[in-house]
């Protein structure tokens, strides 16, 4: 779909309505494992818009040498660990190396008649598995890395399936697609006069409008419980060009934000707006939406411990998670015997 000043291929509402038919064929098993992946959510999303006038805004917004957009009087990033919020994807894996090209021999639309014909052929296990591996293709091309051309390119054709979906760190590819082409559309923005023409920002650039709301106050949630989080937003979230005009002026982070940082203004002797941050590329991280106090709690404890902390140890904690609530569990009950205390 294309906008007045700027184009985006990804579209929510068209990219559920092709994986219908074949969604509806699916056994019980093959959707659980589409499931286990995070893959199977996606289908759950309203059909926020596209949001152009937004984005655009957005790109003239961007501060490169900040590497973050001001929204009001704050720079706030747009992080690796946010993408994996919003699409509910683990943040953890191989590096996916991302090459526009070369092309294979397959359009998008080549994906889309073969879910098509998948859905259509008697049900068998290899049929089943097809199925599986063309439903993991068509979200990677249509929804994770969507070109404007609407290639496809060999690095994405040869991704072999669920099993090979596991390997990879989809959240860093899809923010590292993304965070590529902010700084260029901004600086094209800068050099011509508003509006005009930015070309296409490519791949999965509804990430950005559901971060903003996730920063904002600018749109209220459909379901604030819902995961993962891109299905919080309701598809009446859509705004005009002459709105997004004056879009700066209208952002500010959420008041529960920067009403907490107001009032605890004085409780330190330094600004936390100064406070370095280090940043952790490899760390164990949850994969649905249960276990994120657990996470916390060995955290905190692995930090507090002062040793040499080699994160990438514990990258399978969500395979321990069963044991890490017992653990806790019995903690609590021993300290509740020896104190007395509740």
């Amino acid at each position: 779909m294309a906008g007045t000043y700027l184009n985006t291929r990804c579209a929510i509402s068209t990219f559920k309505k092709y994986a219908e038919p074949l969604l509806q064929v699916l056994s019980e098993h093959s959707l659980d494992l589409l499931r286990e992946v995070g893959l199977l959510q996606l289908f759950s999303m309203s059909d926020v818009p596209q949001n152009i006038p937004i984005l655009y805004r957005l790109l003239r917004l961007y501060r490169p040498d900040k590497a973050a957009f001001i929204l009001g009087q704050y720079y706030i990033k747009f992080t690796v660990n946010e993408v994996a919020l919003i699409l509910g994807l683990p943040n953890r894996g191989d590096d996916f190396h991302f090459h526009r090209t070369p092309f294979s021999e397959m359009k998008q639309s080549d994906i889309v008649a073969e879910l098509n014909q998948l859905a259509n052929e008697a049900d068998s296990e290899e049929v089943e598995e097809r199925r599986v591996d063309a439903l993991v293709k068509y979200v990677v091309a249509k929804f994770f890395f969507p070109l404007k051309s609407l290639g496809i390119p060999e690095c994405l054709q040869q991704i072999g399936g669920l099993e090979d979906f596991r390997r990879y760190n989809w959240a860093k590819a899809i923010h590292g697609f993304l965070n590529a082409q902010l700084t260029p559309l901004h600086k094209l923005s800068c050099k011509r006069e508003e509006p005009s023409s930015l070309g296409y920002l490519e791949g999965c650039s509804i990430i950005l409008v559901v971060w903003l709301f996730e920063h904002t106050n600018l749109q209220v949630t459909e379901d604030a419980l819902a995961r993962p989080r891109i299905c919080r937003w309701s598809a009446k979230a859509s705004f005009s060009y002459k709105f997004c005009a004056q879009l700066s002026s209208r952002l500010w982070p959420k008041k529960e934000v920067t009403g907490l940082y107001e009032s605890r203004r004085d409780a330190l002797p330094e600004n936390m707006h100064e406070w370095p941050i280090t940043m952790v590329n490899v760390a164990p991280t949850q994969n649905n939406a249960d276990d994120c106090g657990v996470f916390v709690i060995k955290y905190m404890e692995t930090i507090a411990s002062r040793e040499l902390i080699c994160w990438s140890r514990h990258t399978n904690w969500h395979l321990q998670m069963l044991k890490f609530r017992a653990q806790i569990a019995c903690d609590l009950i021993q300290c509740f015997v020896i104190t007395g205390k509740e």
